[in-house]
């Protein structure tokens, strides 16, 4: 319709097109709060089932059998020991746990200790672990470690985005008849395995181990050892 005054047809489309941007402004403020709604929503489930998987059986290290449910769930820190004999001419050999055929590393290495449950501290689930693991050497391990009376390092990890430590121990069997002795008990877990520091450090450097942390850890640890003085009696 012909008002026949420019200037009031200008200032009614001029209405009308700030009605239509405030429209289109406030579905956009919909449309942007709703999907602020969503992404609270899921990181809060996130968060949830983050905090599900570190406290319940679901997560990392839930590896009971299902009538031990009533155990105390894990957390993601660990507690683990690095078992090794010098012989008398000085060569030195680690025990490792091979993971069995149904783990997910099968034929990888690993230190034997396990995870840290909540409310434990590292030092008794590292003594219980060694002693679920190989209750047969058990004695045998714990004197080791009271001997050597060394935690070699804490190694600082993040496992699904969540930090964690990994408690190490070393754990030396001195007497010639232990290590024979040891050598000869079975593992609840996987196969005890004895190999020589150069097996060890080529299995390290293949990635042949089932968490390269603890592989890395061993590294170190063997460097120490070759530079230690009660070594240097020894090589040749």
């Amino acid at each position: 319709t012909d008002s026949g005054c420019p200037e009031l047809e200008d200032r009614i489309d001029g209405d009308r097109l700030n009605d239509r941007v405030r429209e289109e402004r406030t579905l956009d403020d919909r449309v942007e709060s709703r999907e602020s709604g969503h992404s609270r929503e899921a990181a809060r489930e996130k968060d949830i089932e983050l905090l599900e998987r570190m406290y319940s059986r679901s997560g990392r290290g839930a590896k009971r059998d299902s009538d031990k449910r009533d155990q105390p769930a894990d957390t993601y820190d660990g507690a683990v020991a690095i078992i090794y004999h010098i012989d008398s001419e000085g060569r030195i050999y680690f025990s490792l746990e091979q993971k069995s055929e149904t783990h997910s590393s099968s034929g990888k290495y690993a230190l034997y200790g396990g995870t840290v449950r909540v409310g434990e501290n590292h030092v008794a689930a590292a003594e219980r672990e060694l002693q679920e693991e190989d209750p047969g050497s058990y004695s045998i391990i714990m004197k080791a470690l009271n001997d050597t009376r060394h935690k070699f390092t804490e190694v600082p990890e993040y496992i699904d985005g969540t930090p964690s430590r990994m408690s190490i121990w070393a754990a030396e069997i001195k007497d010639p008849s232990d290590w024979e002795k040891y050598k000869l008990t079975k593992t609840t877990e996987g196969y005890k395995t004895i190999l020589s520091l150069e097996d060890t450090v080529a299995a390290i450097q293949k990635n042949n181990f089932a968490y390269p942390s603890q592989g890395r850890a061993l590294l170190d640890f063997a460097y120490v050892l070759l530079n230690s003085t009660k070594s240097q009696q020894y090589r040749h």
